[in-house]
């Protein structure tokens, strides 16, 4: 594994475990228009990268499928164990995301939410294997070079990323670019939070695409 991404999986190691210590899984303010957009029934989804799964907090697209998260690390499956309860239809797998344990062709769906650009120097080899392990369609969020704030993460544009996905199998049908005020679900520009990113900051990249 390499220095950078070793790097980012033990700031993920400390992030887990602190919501290990506190106990529970916050609910997000707003329903993330990346999930939003699983529009299946009756299939079999992949998350790679799934972290504590605290989407399922909005569990509406998930209902109707059976749903397979898989993280490296033992505390976000922990806690992504609770919050599959509430669906009540799947299961957790432990493993890195460059080398899938899984037959080819068995996903309806495969999302990586994020994950990618958090993998800066392997997320190539994760394409290629949700390209082996999709059936047709594969929902990813990657991190806009608009919000670039640390070198140690891999940002993108659109026309960057559409051409990765076709050198790799893929046709793009659908990009869509969060803004922050998207993400941060405020409609309003007035009385923005000086905190956060400009509204019309370009912060992800939505892709769906079909092999």
């Amino acid at each position: 594994m390499d220095n950078v991404d070793e790097q980012v999986r033990k700031t993920f190691d400390r992030l887990w475990k602190r919501q290990i210590d506190k106990g529970f899984v916050s609910k997000p303010p707003i329903e993330h228009v990346s999930y939003k957009s699983v529009y299946l029934k009756n299939g079999i989804i992949l998350d790679v990268g799934c972290g504590n799964m605290q989407y399922l907090y909005y569990p509406e697209p998930f209902l109707e499928n059976y749903l397979v998260g898989l993280d490296y690390n033992k505390d976000a499956l922990t806690l992504a164990k609770s919050m599959l309860n509430r669906i009540n239809n799947g299961f957790l797998v432990c493993c890195i995301g460059e080398f899938l344990p899984f037959k080819k062709h068995c996903f309806d769906v495969v999302l990586c939410i994020d994950t990618l650009s958090y993998l800066k120097n392997t997320y190539l080899m994760i394409i290629e294997e949700m390209y082996e392990i999709s059936k047709k369609q594969i929902i990813l969020n990657v991190h806009h070079e608009d919000a670039a704030y640390e070198e140690r993460f891999k940002f993108f544009n659109e026309k960057e990323i559409a051409k990765i996905l076709e050198d790799n199998g893929f046709s793009v049908i659908d990009i869509h670019i969060i803004s922050a005020r998207e993400n941060y679900g405020i409609d309003s520009s007035k009385n923005w939070p000086s905190h956060l990113e400009p509204p019309d900051t370009k912060m992800y990249i939505h892709i769906k695409a079909e092999k």
